[in-house]
């Protein structure tokens, strides 16, 4: 399958805008149609060049929402059609740090992060691994925020940890008309 794509090819450099060939998923690996995506932090990090894990070339952004198009053998949590977000740091809930109740920093999944098994498509054409994937429930599917806004007005809303991520947590939840948001952070900054 071709597809066009912006390619960051190396650091410092301007994006590309080319065309790139995605192989079909393999095993345990789904192929999903993004939505839509955007460029974080983390990407801008990988760009820099000053990530050490960073590998070019790479197609950045990994927050995002897309769909499933196709599924791979092995894949048991997924299937076409379903609407899901990648995980950047996914859990799973068996190592030290998933079962100690204080991170989701998943130790298990960090030992292969860096090696470019991240939620994201790479220009080498690669399909996401099931695990780094989320499928959304029926009633979150992507839709604009005016039509999730109808009829919600009485929803309350929690967000734990109130970095960059966590606000935009709290704004999303405000503007599909949460009444009641609480932010909680143990970071008193």
């Amino acid at each position: 399958m071709e597809t066009r794509a912006a390619v960051a090819t190396e650091a410092g450099k301007p994006l590309s805008i080319e065309t790139v060939t995605l192989d079909g998923p393999r095993e345990g690996e789904v192929l999903v149609e993004i939505k839509a995506t955007g460029v974080c932090h983390t990407d801008a990090f990988t760009l820099s060049g000053d990530d050490p894990e960073g590998l070019f070339p790479a197609i950045l952004g990994h927050e995002g929402a897309g769909v499933v198009v196709d599924i791979g053998p092995g894949v048991n949590s997924l299937k076409k059609g379903d609407h899901m977000i990648p995980l950047y740091v996914p859990e799973c809930h068996q190592c030290d740090y998933c079962t100690s109740g204080k991170t989701n920093l998943c130790q298990a999944v960090r030992q292969t992060q860096g090696a470019g098994n991240r939620p994201r498509q790479d220009a080498r054409g690669r399909a996401v691994r099931q695990d780094l994937l989320y499928r959304l429930r029926r009633h979150h599917r992507h839709r604009r925020g005016d039509q999730r806004r109808q009829g919600r007005s009485r929803r309350q809303c929690g967000g734990f940890g109130l970095g960059g991520i966590g606000l935009n947590v709290i704004q999303g939840a405000r503007m599909v008309g949460a009444n009641m948001i609480v932010g909680v952070d143990t970071n008193p900054a």
